[in-house]
C-alpha cells in the first residue's frame, strides 16, 4: 500500500484548498490515503459542505434500523431542490448510494470529494447544469457504526471500516424487495420521490484477481426493455471509453469463482430485484453496481470511483436528453403492454468477445494446509480476448391483468406497495367477485436461511376462476397508471423475487382443517356415488398410478381434496386478479 497520495489527488487537494480558501479536506485526504470517515465525521463533513454552498441542500428522511435518519445531499447548479421543479426543467437525476456494505467505503470518500468539487468549481457547475446529483453518504448506518479492522479479510485498506450487516444483521443489498429493514423503506421513498435516470451503488468486489481497479455491474440490459436496453449498452461503451482516456481501463464485473476468467469467459451477473440495480431496473432506471477490486490500494480505488462518477456526469452533460427520452419511452411501453417478461435466463448461444487484462492462474503447495492451492501470478500479466456472455432471454412472460385485489389483512404487503408509489383503491362495501385465483402447485426451497428467509424458487402456479368474498377496506390495485413491471414482479408468485418466494404467504401452504379417516370413509363413498365424473377420474388415476392404487390413505386424501370439505384457501396466494 503506498504511503502517499497519488499525484492526481495531491493536485485535487491543493485545488480544493485554493477555491474559496477554506473548502475542507476529507478524512481520506488528511491521512495517507488509507483512512475513511466515521459516521459522525462523515455527516459533519457533508453538512459543512451544505452550510457553505447554496448549491447543496440536505434532507433527512424517516429512520433506519440503527435509529438514525437517512441523509441525502442534493446538488444542482442553480439550486433546484424539488423533484417537481427538476422534472419541469427536464433535468437528469443521478442518485448515488454509498456504504450499503460499510466495509467498502470507497464511494463515501469519493462522493465527499465530488460534492465538494461541484460546490467549489464554477466550470463544473456550468458543465453539469443539466443534472441534479443526489448522494446518500451512509445507507447502512448500523454497519458504519460497527467499526473494525478485520472483517474484510482479503481487502487492501483502509485501516478501519464498517461491517457488512446492518443494525439487525441484514445484508441490505438483498433487501430491496422483501424490505425487512427500515433502511429499505426510507430508500424506496427517496427513489420513488426522485425517479432517477441513473443510479450508482458503490462497492468493493471479491472473487478473481486481474489488472483492473474498477469493474462495473450494469443493469442487465435485456430486462430493461427494448427502449432502454440499446441505450444501456451504448452507455456502457461510452463510460469505458471515457475511463480509458484517463488511463483507467474498466471491464464488466468479473463474475467467476475458482477459475481464471480466460478459461471459459465471464457471465454477466443477473441482478434480480433483490439487489439495488435490479430494483432500479423495475423502475426503468439505468443502474450500476460499481465494484473496485479489493486487492488494489484504497487510494487507487477511491480515485477511480471518483473518476467513474465524473465520467457519468460527463456523459449526462452530452447525452441526458436521449437517455431521458429512452426512459420515458420505456415507461410508456410498459403502460401499453399486454404482457410483461418477469424472469430471464442466460442465452448461452450468444456472446461478445472483449479484451481482458488478467494474471496467470496457477497452483502451488499451500503453506497453511500442505495441499494444492490456486493463486494468480502477478509476475505473468496477460491481455487476451475472452468470451463475455451478456445476453439474456425471457423465461417467464405473464399477461398483465387489469386489477389485483389484496385483502386488507395483508397490511405489510400494502405498506410495501404504497412506499413504492403503487396507487390503489379500497372497496367501499363487502362484495362477492368472480375473478382469478392463483394456486401454488409446486416450488423448491433453499436448505438454509438466506437473509432471514427460507427463499423459494422454481415456483409454479395454476389459475382458477372463483367466486371470492371481499370485505370493505380490501385493496383494489389497477395496473393502469401504476408501474406494472414492479407490481407484477412482486405479486406474481413465479417471479424470482416475488413476495411469495420471499415467504410472505407461507401460511397458506399449511392446511387449517382436516378429517378423521374413520369418519370421512363413509362421506368419501357417498361423494363418489353422487359424482359419477369424479368416480371415473378416481378409477382412471388408480389404473394409471400403481402406487396410488395400493395406498388407501392417498386415495382417501385425493377424494377429500376434490370434495366440498377441502378448504379453498390451501395453497392459494391471497392475491387475486381481474383480467
Amino acid at each position: 500500500m503506498p504511503r502517499i497520495l497519488s499525484i492526481y489527488f495531491l493536485l485535487f487537494t491543493l485545488t480544493a484548498m485554493g477555491q474559496g480558501g477554506s473548502w475542507p479536506l476529507t478524512a481520506f485526504e488528511m491521512s495517507d490515503g488509507n483512512s475513511t470517515f466515521t459516521y459522525e465525521e462523515g455527516i459533519a463533513y457533508f453538512n459543512s459542505l451544505a452550510e457553505k454552498s447554496p448549491l447543496i441542500h440536505v434532507e433527512t428522511l424517516g429512520t433506519t434500523d440503527a435509529g438514525f435518519p437517512l441523509h441525502t445531499y442534493i446538488w444542482s447548479a442553480d439550486g433546484t431542490f424539488s423533484p417537481e421543479e427538476n422534472k419541469a426543467k427536464e433535468r437528469a437525476v443521478f442518485l448515488v448510494n454509498n456504504a450499503i456494505h460499510p466495509g467498502e467505503p470507497d464511494g463515501v470518500e469519493a462522493s465527499a470529494m465530488l460534492l465538494r468539487d461541484l460546490a467549489s468549481d464554477r466550470k463544473l457547475q456550468k458543465k453539469y447544469a443539466n443534472t441534479t446529483l443526489i448522494i446518500i453518504p451512509f445507507y447502512n448506518i448500523g454497519g458504519v457504526l460497527n467499526r473494525n479492522s478485520y472483517s474484510r479479510a482479503n481487502q487492501n485498506g483502509p485501516e478501519e471500516y464498517g461491517f457488512r450487516g446492518n443494525a439487525k444483521n441484514y445484508d441490505l443489498n438483498r433487501d430491496f424487495i422483501k424490505m425487512d429493514s427500515k433502511n429499505a423503506f426510507a430508500f424506496a421513498e427517496i427513489f420513488n420521490k426522485w425517479n432517477p435516470l441513473v443510479f450508482f451503488d458503490n462497492h468493493v468486489s471479491n472473487g478473481a484477481d486481474y489488472q483492473y481497479t474498477l469493474t462495473y455491474l450494469s443493469t442487465q440490459e435485456d430486462k430493461l426493455g427494448k427502449q432502454m436496453s440499446i441505450h444501456q449498452r451504448k452507455l456502457n461503451k461510452r463510460l469505458a471509453a471515457s475511463m480509458a482516456r484517463k488511463n483507467m481501463p474498466i471491464i464488466p464485473y468479473v463474475n467467476v469463482w475458482g477459475r481464471s476468467p480466460d478459461q471459459g469467459g465471464i457471465y454477466q451477473f443477473y441482478d434480480s430485484p433483490r439487489y439495488s440495480s435490479g430494483y432500479a431496473a423495475l423502475h426503468q432506471c439505468f443502474a450500476y453496481t460499481v465494484e473496485t477490486h479489493m486487492l488494489k490500494p484504497f487510494a487507487q480505488r477511491v480515485e477511480q470511483t471518483y473518476e467513474f462518477m465524473r465520467s457519468m456526469l460527463d456523459d449526462l452533460a452530452e447525452h441526458a436528453a436521449e437517455l431521458l427520452i429512452a426512459q420515458a419511452s420505456q415507461k410508456e411501453a410498459y403502460k401499453q403492454a399486454s404482457e410483461i417478461a418477469l424472469n430471464y435466463s442466460l442465452d448461452r448461444s450468444r456472446q461478445d468477445k472483449i479484451p481482458f487484462k488478467g494474471y496467470a492462474y496457477k497452483t502451488k503447495t499451500s503453506a497453511a494446509t500442505g495441499m494444492e492451492r490456486p493463486y494468480y501470478d502477478k509476475s505473468e500479466p496477460f491481455e487476451k480476448i475472452i468470451l463475455y456472455y451478456t445476453y439474456y432471454q425471457a423465461s417467464l412472460v405473464k399477461q398483465k391483468p387489469k386489477y389485483y385485489l389484496i385483502p386488507k389483512a395483508w397490511s405489510n404487503i400494502i405498506e410495501r406497495l404504497k412506499v413504492n408509489n403503487i396507487h390503489f383503491h379500497t372497496l367501499q362495501q363487502d362484495s362477492s367477485l368472480h375473478l382469478t385465483a392463483m394456486y401454488v402447485d409446486s416450488f423448491e426451497t433453499v436448505d438454509s436461511p438466506f437473509e432471514g428467509h427460507y427463499l423459494h424458487y422454481n415456483t409454479h402456479v395454476s389459475e382458477r376462476k372463483q367466486e371470492v368474498q371481499f370485505r370493505a377496506g380490501d385493496v383494489l390495485i389497477p395496473t393502469e397508471g401504476n408501474n406494472a413491471y414492479f407490481l407484477m414482479s412482486v405479486l406474481e408468485p413465479e417471479a424470482t423475487d416475488s413476495y411469495f418466494n420471499w415467504n410472505f404467504f407461507d401460511i397458506y401452504l399449511q392446511r387449517k382443517e382436516g378429517y378423521s379417516a374413520y369418519v370421512f370413509e363413509d362421506k368419501a363413498a357417498e361423494y363418489l356415488e353422487q359424482n359419477p365424473s369424479l368416480r371415473a377420474e378416481f378409477e382412471a388415476k388408480k389404473k394409471a398410478d400403481e402406487q396410488f392404487a395400493k395406498n388407501a390413505q392417498w386415495q382417501l386424501y385425493w377424494i377429500y381434496q376434490h370434495s366440498r370439505h377441502y378448504e379453498p384457501e390451501h395453497n392459494r396466494v391471497p392475491v387475486f386478479k381481474i383480467y
